[in-house]
């Protein structure tokens, strides 16, 4: 249980880093009614004013090939690093 709750924390931890680095309020708000408020994508682009759904599903795209990439930059900047010459037993 220990181990699933620290899990979980992370997780909202990597999403918190890649919503504080979107741009834009409407981008940032977008991903808040998805993500954090699981709305359904509808719901959540009509929130900022996207109603058709072509554009909802670029922009849906669009956002999380933004998260994903801050949340691998999130993953390697909170990952164990290996020693120098460390004899390739990586603790990842």
């Amino acid at each position: 249980v220990y181990i699933k709750r620290e899990q979980q924390d992370l997780d909202r931890d990597k999403v918190e880093y890649a919503l504080a680095r979107l741009e834009g309020d409407d981008e940032r708000r977008f991903a808040n009614e998805l993500l954090i408020e699981e709305r359904p994508l509808k719901q959540a682009a009509g929130a900022v004013g996207i109603h058709e759904r072509s554009k909802r599903l670029r922009e849906r795209d669009k956002l999380f090939k933004k998260i994903r990439q801050h949340v691998i930059v999130f993953a390697s900047s909170v990952a164990p690093r290996r020693k120098p010459g460390g004899g390739g037993d990586d603790p990842r």
